[in-house]
């Protein structure tokens, strides 16, 4: 668990200086973690982990592909599920996705952008609920401020499940 809370760290604060999460970062995090899932439970292990990340993939995927979740974010969640059993990973990402909302909230509050991105996405399902005719989707990302990133709320959500919080 040590590795993947420094892989977290490193990973945040890569995150927060360029918008990126190096690749070479994930790459370490798997492969440290399908040897950790070698060294408690053998072949069976590594092939629950791997699942575990194929699942991840599956649900991120789509979703990054609508650019609702970055991809840094989607192979960070790949990582944690080399790491962490079915049912605290899932409560990883809840509480991960419970703590971006409420950051998304904090910078609703604070930042003029995000309202107005708010009151578009508003707009457009409005729009395409009662027309039923989709425009294209454009999101002006003028402040970096606004952007929601996931790695801070995983790594807590990582921390509170090895603290025992979880």
């Amino acid at each position: 668990m040590v590795i993947l809370i420094c892989v977290l760290i490193i990973a945040v604060i890569v995150d927060i200086t360029s918008y990126r999460i190096p690749n070479m970062c994930i790459t370490v995090g798997i492969l440290a973690g399908l040897v950790r899932a070698f060294s408690l439970g053998g072949i069976k292990a590594v092939l629950g982990a791997v699942g575990l990340v194929f699942i991840v993939f599956s649900i991120g995927y789509p979703f990054w592909l609508m650019r609702g979740i970055g991809a840094g974010d989607v192979k960070l969640l790949m990582v944690i599920a080399c790491y962490l059993p079915k049912e605290e990973l899932k409560l990883c990402v809840v509480a991960a996705i419970l703590m971006a909302g409420a950051l998304a909230v904090i910078k609703m509050l604070l930042y003029r952008e995000s309202r107005e991105r708010l009151w578009y996405l508003l707009c457009y399902l409005r729009k395409l609920i009662w027309c039923q005719t989709a425009d294209t989707y454009v999101v002006n990302r003028r402040d970096k401020r606004c952007v929601i990133r996931l790695s801070v709320p995983m790594l807590c959500s990582v921390l509170l499940i090895a603290g025992g919080i979880l």
